[in-house]
């Protein structure tokens, strides 16, 4: 996302456009709403700031974690834990776990 545009790699945007998405692809649209939704004009400088940018992604992955969940799906945190900015695997691995049991 930036400022107010959502950008998703080309097959997930196929498969939302689609007559049946998935709930996977659903939920990646539900974290990038959430981005959306607490976006405001210096929001793109935050992604600069590793604490900041380590923030809204916790706070977008929790909504992509709870709208999984209700929808009786899983998550491979792992592949989460690997990419969440500003945190060692081990720790990432550990708070997106607590988070997806929070969901």
């Amino acid at each position: 996302m930036f400022f107010k545009i959502i950008f998703l790699r080309r097959e997930i945007f196929d498969n939302l456009q689609s007559n049946n998405p998935t709930i996977q692809n659903l939920s990646v649209l539900k974290h990038e709403e959430s981005h959306l939704s607490r976006a405001g004009k210096l929001q793109a400088l935050k992604y600069l700031f590793p604490k900041y940018h380590l923030k809204e992604e916790l706070i977008a992955y929790k909504e992509q974690l709870k709208f999984l969940k209700e929808n009786n799906e899983t998550y491979n945190l792992e592949n989460i834990a690997n990419h969440l900015p500003g945190l060692d695997y081990q720790s990432a691995k550990k708070l997106l776990t607590k988070l997806w049991q929070e969901s």
